[in-house]
């Protein structure tokens, strides 16, 4: 019995040393701090621009027959009148009807060309919410620190920022060595078919093959992951995928005086309830380096949990499950966001549906999300059908590239001097137009030079869209110095 308990007492001693060297080895790594960016930017002249890009009313929609066209043709008039010469100096031409791809011409074709991406169109603004915005959504208008309306955070600040940053280096007569295209879709807010995907479509057809792209998708988190009080750039280096389902239950109608044990609505509530009971399987894999990233700024127990994960993967994937937004990088996820059936108080509905959306895990795909729902639902009563074609993960593009280790650079650069900040690689929740690239890169990563606080975070998509102007400025400078670092890529 004394022996057991002295192997036993050894084995857990070696255990805890193990933990704790592990935990001690997982340092942060050592930061190459560039010079910071030498550009004397107009702050007038910029955002006065990005103001009226703010302006022209570019939403995208679902169906094609309320695409308004001379909003996106007058923004293009606009472009050109307004960068003469980007349109003067680089190559350019319309890309199925709205979408613009403009090409700066390397002087060595033997490197591979750079892409940066943006996209010209918005969301659209419920009606309803119209009186919630402080000021209006198309208005453009500009105060001490802000500038406000739909588009300034997604995407126009990435769009006009891209446009001033190259004017800025024709003036200067650079000269890139790589070509660098630029591309801005027209309906990546509605999936991107006809804008992203032509443009990757028609380079394809041209045999191109890109050293990396740089779309829109991770930010600089500024008190966004708990634990974490640095400020933290996140590269996307994937997308999670997408699909919608449709929940359908028929059932008798009738007099609500003489129910059954279960309506329409009774039995889809069920569903419901059964798949937020049943999440998916969580996962750490994809995120895994992210957190790693971070944990030599986290207390030391979290720190010791995710230099272990050999033995503590379980724990770790139990923790972060109870966050909503760590849940979410960890999973796919599960959120009911549409309901409706019956007509009047007393009347039982003879139909009732549901829309349940899925953000889908690298790893997992739409049809393994299908499967799932209906194996947890388990009810021939409940009809479960697609919406549209579900849109599988992208794949995970590698953080030991150069392009990877150009763009952090970059970043550095950008942010200055005396402050504080962590590059770290993430999984984006939400869908990108550069997923459409894959066939002509591994190398695609996602990110602005924004500064994102848990307040403007909310801003996404909603009310009270703002960019600060000193964060736009920022942007141009990244963008600036992106290309010109493209010279000594590789």
């Amino acid at each position: 019995m004394k022996s057991i308990f002295k192997i036993l007492l050894i084995t857990a001693v070696a255990l805890i040393i193990i933990m704790l060297a592990k935990t001690f080895m997982l340092t942060t790594e050592p930061v190459n701090r560039p010079d910071p960016i030498d550009i004397n930017i107009n702050t007038d002249l910029v955002k006065n621009r990005l103001s009226k890009m703010v302006q022209f009313v570019t939403v995208s929609n679902q169906d094609p027959s309320k695409f308004d066209a001379k909003a996106f043709d007058e923004m293009h008039a606009y472009l050109e009148q307004t960068f003469p010469l980007v349109y003067e100096k680089l190559q350019h031409e319309v890309v199925n009807g709205h979408s613009l791809l403009f090409k700066w011409q390397g002087k060595n074709a033997e490197l591979k060309p750079i892409l940066l991406l943006a996209h010209q169109d918005v969301v659209p603004i419920p009606p309803e919410a119209l009186s919630d915005w402080t000021h209006p959504p198309f208005s453009g208008l500009i105060d001490e620190t802000f500038i406000w309306g739909r588009g300034t955070l997604d995407d126009k600040a990435s769009l006009t920022g891209i446009l001033e940053a190259t004017t800025f280096l024709l003036k200067e007569n650079f000269e890139p060595e790589r070509t660098i295209y630029l591309a801005f879709g027209h309906d990546e807010e509605v999936g991107g078919v006809e804008g992203a995907a032509k443009i990757a479509a028609l380079l394809k057809s041209r045999n191109i093959q890109l050293e990396y792209v740089l779309d829109e998708g991770g930010v600089i988190s500024d008190g966004l992951i708990p634990g974490v009080d640095r400020r933290v750039a996140m590269i996307g280096i994937a997308e999670k995928g997408f699909t919608s389902l449709q929940l359908k239950v028929n059932a008798a109608g009738g007099h609500s005086s003489i129910p059954p044990k279960h309506t329409a609505i009774g039995t889809l509530s069920q569903a419901i309830v059964d798949l937020e009971a049943n999440p998916f399987p969580a996962n750490v894999k994809y995120s895994l380096k992210f957190f790693k990233t971070l944990a030599p700024y986290m207390s030391f127990s979290t720190k010791m949990v995710l230099a272990n994960t050999w033995i503590s993967k379980s724990l770790l994937e139990s923790q972060l499950s109870k966050s909503a937004t760590t849940s979410a990088m960890i999973r796919t996820t599960t959120a009911a966001t549409m309901i409706k059936g019956g007509v009047k108080d007393n009347v039982l509905p003879p139909e009732a549906d549901a829309i349940v959306n899925f953000r889908i895990l690298p790893g997992d795909t739409a049809d393994y999300v299908l499967a799932h729902v209906k194996k947890i639902i388990n009810n021939p009563k409940i009809k479960v059908t697609p919406t549209r074609v579900g849109r599988n993960p992208s794949k995970v593009s590698p953080t030991d590239s150069d392009s990877f280790r150009q763009i952090a650079t970059t970043i550095h650069q950008a942010n200055g001097e005396g402050k504080d900040l962590i590059v770290a690689p993430y999984l984006v929740m939400g869908g990108t137009d550069a997923r459409n690239f894959e066939d002509l890169t591994p190398n695609i990563y996602r990110f602005l030079f924004n500064e994102t606080t848990p307040d403007d975070i909310k801003r996404y998509h909603n009310t009270n869209e703002r960019i600060s102007i000193e964060n736009y400025v920022k942007v141009i400078r990244f963008y600036y110095q992106l290309m010109k670092n493209s010279n000594t890529l590789g």
